[in-house]
């Protein structure tokens, strides 16, 4: 049994998401499942290093699959092993295995499955949608700083224009030879 605490940081410490295929809760609809790694049937325990917070889906393809000697395949394990070092996802939402271990979990655990692959592409989209609306955020600041410095060179203008307008009248007051006209 995990306690209610070690399952809330089971939870924060997958950032709430299938340590797997990376579904979150909130597109899940609710939480998700904790699973063995190295299954209790098969001489797992309750350690924190040995459960990964997961998909129904996820748990269910991995079933209780641990590798019983050397040469059955390894299962990639989250708690362990660097996602960026085994996958990368393409841009069609495939996820695509970097090596053997990855290619394993992969089709075991049905990583592009139809609906999986379409959460990706969303992810992307999302992603690229955020990264815009980013880039249009900082646009935002820089024209507002732009349109604040018109403001001020447009005051300094007029500032210079009055003082060019003054100057202007008292040379020619000057040139008309009234000297009581030069300072006005």
């Amino acid at each position: 049994m995990i306690s209610s605490e070690n399952l809330e940081f089971i939870r924060r410490r997958a950032n709430y998401q299938c340590e797997y295929c990376t579904v979150s809760e909130m597109n899940y609809g609710g939480e998700l499942t904790v699973d063995h790694f190295h299954p209790v049937s098969k001489g797992g325990n309750n350690e924190l290093e040995n459960l990964v917070y997961c998909c129904n889906k996820c748990n269910s393809y991995k079933h209780n699959y641990f590798p019983e000697n050397e040469d059955d395949p390894r299962l990639w394990n989250p708690r362990i092993d660097n996602y960026n070092d085994h996958f990368i996802t393409l841009e069609d939402g495939v996820l695509h295995a970097l090596t053997n271990q990855a290619d394993f979990t992969i089709k075991l655990l049905r990583l592009n499955r139809k609906q999986l692959v379409s959460y990706r592409i969303n992810a992307f989209k999302q992603s690229a949608q955020s990264k815009q609306l980013t880039q249009l955020q900082d646009l935002t600041k820089m024209l507002k700083e732009v349109n604040r410095q018109l403001i001020s060179l447009n005051l300094e203008q007029q500032k210079l224009l009055q003082e060019q307008n003054t100057l202007l009248r008292t040379i020619l007051n000057m040139q008309e030879g009234d000297p009581t006209k030069w300072s006005s």
